[in-house]
């Protein structure tokens, strides 16, 4: 089994991010799987087994970022994760996200991750700057 150390990064502005992040949490448990959730979130998910730290120490130990919510959402975290060189899996806590590897149907499939069973797709991101009279203006990723 590959030890695999996950940073959760829910978006809680999304109607149904924080039951799916339980459910995650559940699965996760459920192969004995280690879990770090933000400090801010932690009254919130007290009731689960996730470390609680500073997002930036969570990017810095983990492993891989799961990252709930939808396609904003893991975009948002995908340029978070590149600045540390980590995978993303985007779960979908809405109705519909094009950019997302699990729907919330589908979180028995995490036991893949913690077995090995899957397989990496290597995006492209942009960096864009403007220019205008002479000053750059840096779009960001």
């Amino acid at each position: 089994m590959i030890v695999i150390n996950f940073a959760i990064i829910p978006n809680l502005t999304r109607e149904n991010a924080a039951q799916v992040t339980r459910r995650i949490c559940s699965q996760l448990d459920r192969f004995s799987a280690e879990y770090t959730i933000d400090r801010a979130y932690r009254e919130i998910f007290a009731d689960t087994s996730a470390e609680f730290l500073e997002e930036e120490e969570m990017l810095r130990r983990c492993t891989a970022l799961i990252t709930v919510g939808g396609d904003g959402t893991i975009i948002h975290s995908a340029k978070k994760a590149a600045l540390h060189a980590k995978p993303v899996l985007g779960i979908n806590a809405g109705r519909l996200a094009f950019m997302a590897g699990l729907e919330s149907h589908e979180l028995d499939l995490l036991g893949k991750l913690i077995s090995g069973d899957y397989e990496i797709d290597r995006r492209m991101m942009l960096k864009t700057v403007v220019s205008h009279d002479g000053t750059d203006i840096n779009c960001g990723y």
